[in-house]
């Protein structure tokens, strides 16, 4: 077909549906190329135009014989069609009429009756809310009028709320009736009866939730609204029929965006825009302020699960959604906000990231949202600059030492990597392998810290590679290096992890070099790991935000070459709180570039009789949400850790699956507060 396949349909206003019926083979027009949409339609050729459209629709009642249309009339055949299909019928006096001009009412009632679309509930409310003229609709056509209208099938041009309904119908209207069936694009929108849609709701209509029974265009539009926000079934659900389901989907809507329609109980234009404009972000930011809803339901997953597996501190990096992405991690924290096209988030009340050894001020009044579960936290939050990385420390009791379980094995992995820059700057981890003195072979360094985080004891145990790594410097070195970079002269760092070393003589050894880089000896760490909160989460801001820091504020003697093989290794822990956090807030569409990289804690305390989770973690992501406000995007980007701790009289899983969906709860709260900038002020 060629790009203009009718002559007179330049500048028509039906010009677009008639070609989209066209392309299809479902309409022609003459000879001499045109369409002569403005042509009246006889009945005849609207049997022939039906019967090329649907072609496929079964009889459902015998034909008849009429007097008008014998077999030798060109129409006989399409006229024989239609009426077995239920489209036409003849009249009284057993003749058809072929040659008689349609006009608007019966063309419509022939199109309705024929889809089988059965008669609308209050006819004479639709009738007089759409159109101005309905009074002159005959009587015989109105139900069929008001049901073609819920179906969308009714086109007025060039005034919509007239129907003319004794008009005769052209051929380019007849086709816009059909397009409208057959749901193909190209009638303008202003023209179609049925504009009563969400996205052009008028400022003087209210329609009660009870009236939307007669509205199954309007409540189908709506069903769709509430399926993308994910509180409405799919498939077979959105039906366009209002009953409990779509009322009670509305309604949790109308509560979580904090509109007044649970007392008005209408739809008006303030509820369809609001339906329209709500992003699945947007509405599950704001359903998430339900805290107690947000951990029921983590804590409705928790079934099933014991202290020995969790939902989400065990759920493991592989069901991670940004696990094929770890390789790209480091690179996508090398991306620094220019101003331009990416933005820092104003901190307002943020400073420079402090140098090392300085311990920053901590708002110890900033986390009082956090529930009473967790007991001691640490937030920093990241931003950039002009003049370089800034941040904001939010806390509770956040330099109180106390035991953290596992979460220090990211302070001993970090010694041994700053160790082995400080002895060779040029030394990359990811090359190197650790043996024990005077061995070959041995187990790759990255391979190891991946043990270490996922527990899945490739190698051996992570408390007992953990502890092998300690075996490179003396209890007071680890102790003073840990204190010399958070400032937090209070702590030990001193103990070990509950299991022999794996190796007591490690080499780390660099298989590009042969060389050996650190030597370690077996040494006893005995008086045990008592740091705060603030130091765990100053060392994973340190390691996520090295490309932006200063070298006063590095890891002393890091080189990237070596975090970024450490970046993706920490990115393998196996608690993903982070992830479930994304998913419940929905932004996992709305953020690109993100970078995860964590590790879990956990145990019993025999000392402190209670269970409790520590979680230290650093995100890092591109909100993309801001561009369609037509400004650029922002980068977001936290540290934290949190300790959390229950007692219900030595109930281990209990205490175990409470805290685990607290912990959730507790990061998704922090992060929807992340995202809304709602620790700003």
């Amino acid at each position: 077909m060629s790009d203009r396949p009718f002559l007179d349909l330049e500048s028509h206003w039906a010009k677009n549906c008639v070609v989209a019926l066209a392309e299809r083979g479902l309409i022609r027009g003459y000879a001499d190329q045109t369409f002569r949409p403005d042509q009246p339609i006889t009945r005849a050729e609207f049997s022939a135009l039906l019967k090329g459209v649907f072609p496929n629709f079964e009889a459902v009642r015998s034909a008849v014989d009429f007097s008008d249309v014998p077999e030798s009339h060109w129409a006989f055949e399409p006229v024989t069609w239609a009426v077995e299909r239920g489209f036409f019928a003849g009249y009284p006096d057993n003749t058809f009429h072929p040659d008689e001009l349609l006009t608007r009412s019966p063309a419509l009632a022939v199109l309705s009756g024929g889809l089988k679309l059965g008669i609308a509930e209050r006819v004479e409310q639709i009738l007089s809310t759409y159109f101005d003229d309905a009074a002159e609709i005959e009587l015989m056509f109105r139900g069929a009028i008001a049901t073609s209208t819920l179906n969308k099938l009714v086109v007025n041009v060039p005034d919509v709320r007239k129907l003319r309904p004794r008009d005769e119908a052209t051929r380019a209207e007849v086709a816009a009736f059909i397009a409208q069936a057959l749901e193909l694009p190209g009638v303008p929108s202003q023209f179609i009866a049925w504009s009563l849609r969400l996205e052009n709701f008028p400022d003087d209509t209210e329609i009660a939730f009870e009236d939307l029974r007669s509205h199954p265009a309007l409540t189908r539009q709506i069903q769709v609204e509430l399926n993308r926000l994910g509180l409405y079934p799919g498939d077979r659900w959105i039906d366009g029929v209002y009953g409990n389901g779509t009322e009670t989907a509305l309604l949790r809507f109308i509560e979580a965006a904090n509109l007044a329609h649970h007392q008005t109980r209408v739809v008006d234009r303030t509820l369809a825009q609001a339906l329209m404009k709500a992003t699945l972000a947007d509405f599950k930011l704001i359903s998430a302020r339900n805290r107690q809803q947000v951990f029921q339901e983590y804590y409705a997953q928790e079934a099933g699960f014991s202290a020995h597996r969790l939902a989400f501190l065990d759920r493991g990096y592989g069901r991670s959604p940004y696990v094929n992405e770890i390789g790209a991690f480091p690179d996508r924290l090398k991306e620094i906000p220019n101003g331009q096209d990416l933005v820092a988030p104003d901190l307002k009340q943020a400073t420079p990231f402090p140098e090392v050894g300085k311990v920053p001020t901590i708002d110890e009044m900033g986390l009082s949202f956090l529930h009473s579960d967790i007991k001691q936290a640490c937030i920093c939050l990241l931003s950039h600059d002009d003049e370089g990385a800034r941040s904001r420390w939010l806390g509770r009791e956040a330099l109180k030492n106390v035991e953290c379980w596992s979460t220090t094995k990211t302070l001993t992995v970090l010694n041994v990597a700053c160790q082995a820059n400080i002895a060779d700057p040029s030394v990359d981890l990811d090359t190197c392998k650790i043996r024990r003195r005077g061995q070959v072979g041995g187990y790759g360094f990255h391979d190891i810290v991946r043990d270490i985080f996922t527990y899945e004891s490739r190698i051996a145990s992570s408390n007992s590679l953990a502890y092998m790594l300690k075996q490179f410097q003396t209890p007071l070195q680890l102790d003073s290096w840990v204190k010399d970079i958070t400032g937090n002269r209070q702590l030990s760092f001193r103990g070990r992890y509950g299991e022999p070393a794996f190796m007591t003589s490690p080499e780390l050894w660099d298989t590009r070099t042969q060389q050996v880089i650190l030597s370690g000896s077996p040494t006893d760490h005995r008086s045990g790991n008592s740091v705060s909160v603030y130091d765990l989460t100053r060392a994973i801001a340190t390691l996520g935000w090295h490309q932006h820091l200063t070298p006063k504020t590095r890891l002393p003697g890091a080189q990237w070459d070596t975090l970024e093989g450490l970046i993706r290794a920490f990115a393998t822990d196996k608690a993903r709180y982070l992830d479930v956090a994304i998913a419940r807030l929905g932004l996992g569409s709305v953020i690109r570039s993100p970078v995860i990289i964590s590790k879990l804690g956990d145990g019993r305390s025999a000392i402190r009789n209670r269970a409790e989770i520590v979680y230290v973690a650093f995100c890092q992501f591109v909100d993309k949400r801001p561009k369609s406000e037509g400004k650029p995007p922002k980068q977001r980007a936290i540290a934290l850790s949190l300790l959390s701790a229950v007692d219900f009289g030595g109930d281990y899983d209990r205490e175990a699956t409470h805290l685990d969906a607290r912990m959730a709860a507790e990061v998704t709260e922090i992060l929807r507060r992340v995202v809304t900038e709602e620790w700003t002020g």
